[in-house]
């Protein structure tokens, strides 16, 4: 997969819009053609192949992010399971690629502050 420059810089502000607004977090997982499973979508396709170059791991890093913070709220963590996220995630750490550095970190927001 070959990426471009626009691609990374696009990639690294819809992670700076995650990060600093956490308003915006319920409403791109839900309203925006389900944001969510859209991530998980980009990140299924990593989880038997690594990134190929620097850009490419620093995509595949803001994506993982993004879920990151986006699973600091509950409603997107109940919209994480139920897409089969942990799974995924799972899957992941199974197959030991560059995915797994970072499918731990998201697992342990999927369940944080959940009972």
């Amino acid at each position: 997969m070959q990426l471009n420059y626009s691609l990374v810089s696009f990639n690294a502000l819809v992670c700076l819009i995650y990060f600093c607004l956490s308003v915006i977090h319920e409403y791109i997982c839900t309203q925006v053609d389900d944001g969510l499973d859209t991530l998980l979508q980009i990140v299924a396709q990593y989880r038997k192949r690594d990134p190929e170059g620097s850009e490419e791991q620093e995509c595949v890093q803001n994506i993982f992010l993004c879920l990151c913070t986006a699973l600091m709220d509950t409603t997107n963590q109940n919209h994480f399971r139920a897409c089969e996220g942990i799974e995924l995630m799972l899957r992941c750490l199974k197959e030991k690629g560059y995915a797994a550095s970072c499918a731990g970190r998201v697992v342990t927001y999927a369940v944080q502050n959940n009972r």
